[in-house]
């Protein structure tokens, strides 16, 4: 499965390459991963957006997986919570996912028609080669 989240807000100090933040992050990745049973094959960070490669048993643990990850993101990056509410949204859209075939030695970065699509849909549009 192919997951892909994006947000125009993290720029600066929000942003997920901001070391801090890309620490916390791929702790708290890893850590969902294991607790819904979702193998991370690849984590691509663009700074505002993530791309991650996984491979998954159970679709309503993969639906719990993703309201998890992009609640749990979006509160560390701002320091939102219940008490401090964001006064907008921090996802610019729903996160966008498809069904990948996993070939060995697949990667996102390397997928030039993944990518090709992405901007024409206007998912993302790609300022710096994705990292």
């Amino acid at each position: 499965m192919h997951l892909v989240l994006q947000s125009t807000q993290a720029k600066g100090a929000w942003s997920f390459r901001n070391h801090k933040n890309w620490k916390r992050i791929s702790d708290m990745l890893s850590l969902q991963a294991r607790r819904y049973g979702v193998q991370l094959c690849e984590v691509v960070n663009g700074g505002d957006h993530l791309q991650l490669i996984l491979k998954i048993k159970n679709r309503e643990l993969f639906n719990s997986f993703v309201r998890a990850v992009s609640g749990i993101i979006a509160m560390m990056v701002t320091g939102a919570a219940k008490t401090r509410a964001l006064k907008h949204k921090f996802w610019d859209f729903r996160p966008w996912s498809r069904v990948v075939a996993l070939i060995r030695n697949y990667s996102v970065q390397g997928d030039e028609v993944v990518q090709k699509y992405l901007v024409e849909a206007r998912i993302f549009n790609f300022k710096e080669a994705p990292a």
